[in-house]
């Protein structure tokens, strides 16, 4: 099953950033007005610790989900894709949980899920995250198969515990919890 992508007028794959500051890309607006609705443009920023977040809209058994990707970490967010328009709502929420189910203590979960606020539009500059994000999918889509009835949340703490090379050989899980500790150090 492959992943179904928004494509834009340089062949490029588009996706979601979020970013602390407001920002739009005007081609992916008009690409997707449902999801561009209600953003501002602007300048681009960074998130806290975990980075940006890249995502990408996949089709598992004719359902929409948006599997979101921490730039620095790889730790992924899996939410339903319908409503797009209220998915800038419901990703914080959805970080916030993950977070919370990987014990990370709550003034840090506030921290990061306020960094991911306002939600920004934007198209993928991370080539490297594009990749893991090619690959996390198609885990993704396998482990759709192979449990169909597993909670996005196991799915979400499932992807948490995949080795990638990117991030030197470890887990999305260690990386996040090692980022958001030095956080709490500073």
């Amino acid at each position: 099953m492959r992943p179904q992508r928004l494509i834009g007028a340089s062949g490029r794959p588009l996706n979601f950033t979020v970013r602390r500051r407001f920002g739009c890309s005007s081609l992916y607006a008009a690409v997707t007005p449902a999801l561009a609705h209600g953003f501002r443009h602007g300048g681009s920023g960074g998130g806290k610790r975990s980075g940006h977040w890249y995502a990408n809209v996949l089709t598992f058994k004719r359902a929409p989900y948006v599997l979101a990707l921490s730039e620095r970490s790889l730790l992924s967010v899996v939410l339903p894709g319908a409503p797009f328009h209220t998915l800038p709502a419901r990703f914080p929420a959805a970080l916030a949980q993950l977070l919370h189910a990987l014990d990370v203590p709550e003034s840090q979960v506030t921290t990061e899920v306020a960094a991911t606020s306002p939600v920004v539009i934007a198209s993928t500059a991370n080539r490297r995250v594009l990749g893991c994000l090619n690959q996390f999918a198609f885990e993704l889509s396998m482990h759709f198969s192979d449990e169909p009835h597993t909670g996005l949340l196991e799915r979400e703490l499932w992807l948490s515990e995949n080795i990638s090379s990117t991030i030197r050989y470890r887990v999305p899980r260690e990386v996040a919890l090692e980022l958001l500790a030095t956080q709490r150090s500073h």
